[in-house]
């Protein structure tokens, strides 16, 4: 997965082979040719399989043996909420519910660091007529709540259409252009935690943000990921579980293995970094958010049933963000049923109404038609359905 590729705590057998759903670094051009693409991204790699050998997995966000634990000096913070009182059922331990230290809240020093009184993160599609709660501050709790933040505006064809390049399997990718440093400023989906695989390997579900090599301030951090990931088995993932197959769980991480060491900001971003997690269950809707402000990005999860939330923040001193994907990685374990992401929301920091157009997307995945606002600055999408090569589909294509 680009971000985590080989981050299995150690514990990956020689025999594992990973899944690199990384983008290849210069796959897009400087200048995204936003709505003509198909021709543009003949060299992408994603979906390959790759060997076990750490050499065969450093394309962009592959992440060889990374170690045990995080990298140290991460410029970041983390926080949990409980909204409902304590632990999920009130009787799980520290290495059950993800929690640092299995204190009441949750929290990694036992207070609550980041807090939000909205837990309908995402936009709510069913309730289009209700007044608008819109505000302008950019990831304010209410927006898109009870709106729909693209009505009015432009829709682009299904992934049924020959518009969107397919290859490989279990990844969705659409990108702004770099042109006016534009950039994604804003993500906002909805997980669907799907059923449990056997007790064996590692898989990793994720939405993520990258940057393309003409993003603006790139070469600060060179290639690395924005990703809340959903995981199941072994992780570096800081303040993982210790006990990988027990159920599901989900922090929101930044990890770069791309920077130079020779770069003064190594030491602070290389490796694997993230927040405080939680243990989710199949079936739990998983409101994903994502937030730049100023030069920091916050991840924030929200459990749906029971309004339990992790957050992580971290600065990304101002380089900016342009892919927006949607992944499944594999370690010698594959979901077996569908991977289903509903209620997306993409804001940019200019208007790229041509960009809501997915670039790519697995050969059996689904996404229903995007939908740009008018003004250009945000797209929805309703479904994106990923699937795993030789996973039956469980789910009909329909938005």
């Amino acid at each position: 997965m680009a971000g985590l590729a080989g981050c299995t705590d150690g514990r990956a057998t020689p025999a594992a082979k990973a899944k690199d759903s990384g983008i290849e670094l210069g796959a897009f051009p400087d200048s995204s040719g936003v709505g003509d693409r198909a021709g543009d991204y003949s060299d992408e790699r994603v979906g390959r399989d790759s060997a076990s050998d750490p050499a065969a997995m450093r394309e962009v966000g592959s992440t060889p043996e990374i170690g045990d634990g995080p990298g140290t000096g991460m410029v970041g913070d983390a926080g949990i909420t409980l909204r409902d009182g304590g632990r999920r059922d009130g009787s799980e331990d520290s290495a059950e519910d993800g929690s640092a230290d299995g204190s009441a809240d949750g929290s990694a020093d036992g207070s609550a660091r980041r807090t939000d009184s909205s837990a309908d993160y995402s936009p709510d599609m069913r309730d289009l007529d209700a007044p608008s709660r819109d505000t302008s501050e950019v990831g304010s709790q209410d927006t898109f709540a009870d709106t729909d933040p693209c009505a009015g505006g432009t829709t682009y064809a299904a992934s049924t259409s020959a518009r969107t390049t397919t290859s490989g399997y279990g990844w969705v990718l659409l990108t702004p252009p770099t042109s006016s440093n534009n950039q994604v400023v804003e993500f906002r989906t909805v997980l669907s935690v799907p059923a449990t695989p056997p007790a064996s390997g590692t898989l990793f579900l994720w939405p993520g943000l990258q940057p393309l090599r003409a993003s603006t301030n790139f070469d600060a951090l060179n290639n690395g990921v924005l990703q809340p990931v959903l995981t199941w088995g072994p992780t570096c993932a800081p303040g993982s579980p210790g006990q990988s197959y027990k159920s599901w769980w989900i922090s929101g991480q930044y990890v770069n293995t791309n920077i130079p060491s020779s770069s003064a900001n190594y030491s602070a971003y290389h490796d694997c970094h993230g927040g405080p997690g939680m243990s989710v269950a199949v079936g739990d809707d998983l409101d994903l958010v994502f937030v730049l402000n100023g030069t920091a990005w916050t991840q924030t999860v929200t459990n749906r049933r029971n309004s339990q939330s992790v957050s992580y923040t971290v600065d990304l001193l101002g380089q900016g963000q342009n892919m927006a994907e949607y992944v499944i990685e594999e370690y010698s374990s594959k979901p077996v049923s569908d991977v289903i992401f509903t209620s997306s929301v993409i804001t940019f920091a200019s208007p790229a109404k041509t960009a809501c157009q997915p670039a790519q997307r697995g050969i059996n995945d689904y996404f229903s038609a995007p939908r740009a606002s008018a003004d250009g600055l945000r797209c929805c999408i309703d479904k994106v359905i990923l699937r795993a090569e030789g996973v039956a589909a469980t789910t009909p294509d329909s938005p």
